[in-house]
């Protein structure tokens, strides 16, 4: 039977912890939002309301093609 991450992080050394949250970072930094909004199960709506903004502006952040890094 598989463990939870979070068990399997606690046996971690801090350097490895610590590596794997630059690496998450990283990957989640190159994420479009639309592909993590899916991976976290939020529909646009919902996600507008947790940011205090329409819906409309949630599609159009995830339809665009300039990102910049931040």
């Amino acid at each position: 039977m598989s463990k939870p991450y979070s068990i399997l992080r606690e046996k971690m050394k801090p350097a490895a912890r610590k590596k794997a949250a630059v690496k998450t970072k990283a990957l989640l930094d190159a994420m479009p939002l639309q592909e993590l909004r899916h991976a976290r199960n939020l529909s646009q709506e919902h996600l507008s309301q947790t940011l205090s903004v329409k819906q409309a502006a949630v599609s159009k952040l995830e339809k665009r093609t300039d990102r910049r890094k931040i």
